[in-house]
């Protein structure tokens, strides 16, 4: 087989690289051959400048190109010329860019359920951070096509549900009208969907810390739960509203909205959570206190999102539970492999997986307050 430059420039990438990892030219110039094909040749283009950039990170996502079962949701010639020239020569963030776009998985149309439910798949942006997306019913082009919700401009991007598989069954492209946004700042989506609750946590102390904490899950409260617990709010000490926030947090893993109902997790302040389904929703609860989870999967820079409609008002917190189960949640990360998605129930669902976990990420909610109780 012939080797183009740009086979040749994937391969000296990923021999170059301080962590170079195997790099299957064949399947990279089967990828290349098919986004051409396709007239997807912005994208394809653009790669050339990936595959020059000599770093662990490129060498990375390069090797992990080099494997069956991808999905690409690849931009348009016309959505990609949109990008503005400074991010076309940021190429650290086109690597970022690129990963956020290829799933670790082939998944056809007829394996995504209808909206409102959806569907969460494993990418290859840092340890599988998620793009969400459902089936929908287009009304441009009355067809059903793919749906990612939560871009920062809060449109819907729908994607012709048309693949291109070229030779490989296992390798899908799906032609998008734009670009995908990579997940927002926790401050970001804090202005757009619970801005009162951003308040109290920085009244409280938390809002640095989960900023700064990677591998985070957190059950916001909206702006109308929060404003019904004002009186509560405006009876407890910062030290208490501490701890109720704490039990509204998982600290060191992801967890998605189609969790199973015996699966166990402990908030930050040591509580253990409980969920259930049904056929209203799914809910979340926290010592006595439940809520519904209204908007699931939010992803962010550094961890998801629920919304929910009430305040979890437990005040009880176990420091010796939270350490544990944090230190478990950091343990899992060397063990968890990039997510893969699951049938069960006719539904797809997502495994729920750890990221990286940064080395404070134990020791960032280690100091929650014990025997915090209501005056």
């Amino acid at each position: 087989m012939r080797i183009t430059p740009l086979i040749a420039a994937l391969l000296t990438t990923a021999s170059t690289a301080v962590h170079a990892q195997l790099v299957d030219a064949s399947y990279i110039s089967a990828v290349v051959s098919a986004l051409k094909a396709a007239n997807l040749t912005a994208f394809a283009n653009a790669a050339q400048t990936v595959a020059f950039y000599t770093s662990t990170e490129g060498a990375s996502f390069l090797a992990s190109m080099s494997a069956s079962d991808k999905t690409m949701f690849v931009p348009t010639n016309e959505a990609f010329a949109s990008l503005p020239q400074s991010v076309l020569d940021d190429t650290p963030l086109l690597v970022k860019i690129f990963s956020y776009h290829v799933l670790d998985a082939a998944i056809n149309p007829n394996e995504v359920t209808n909206g409102p439910r959806h569907m969460v798949a494993g990418s290859l942006y840092q340890n599988s951070m998620l793009p969400v997306f459902d089936l929908v019913d287009n009304a441009q082009t009355g067809n059903q096509s793919f749906a990612f919700r939560y871009q920062e401009d809060n449109a819907t991007v729908h994607v012709d549900t048309v693949p291109v598989s070229g030779s490989m069954a296992s390798f899908m492209i799906y032609p998008i009208n734009t670009v995908l946004s990579l997940p927002r700042s926790l401050g970001d989506a804090a202005t757009s969907f619970f801005p009162s609750l951003a308040g109290l946590m920085k009244q409280a102390g938390l809002y640095e810390p989960l900023i700064e904490t990677k591998g985070i899950t957190i059950f916001a409260p909206n702006d109308p739960a929060v404003s019904a617990s004002g009186a509560l709010f405006n009876m407890l000490t910062s030290t208490q509203v501490h701890g109720i926030l704490s039990n509204h947090v998982i600290n060191g893993t992801i967890m998605y909205s189609n969790v199973s109902d015996t699966a166990g997790y402990t908030s930050a302040g040591g509580e253990p959570f409980r969920f259930t389904t049904n056929a209203t929703g799914t809910y979340v609860k926290s010592g006595d206190h439940t809520a519904q989870i209204i908007t699931p999967d939010i992803p962010i820079a550094n961890g998801v999102v629920h919304i929910i409609d009430r305040v979890l008002a437990n005040a009880n917190s176990n420091t010796a539970a939270a350490q544990s189960a944090a230190s478990s949640y950091a343990a899992q990360v060397t063990e968890t492999a990039v997510a893969k998605v699951a049938k069960k129930g006719g539904a797809m669902r997502s495994i729920p997986f750890s990221v990286e976990a940064a080395g404070s990420a134990i020791s960032i909610f280690a100091g929650i307050y014990a025997g915090a109780a209501f005056v």
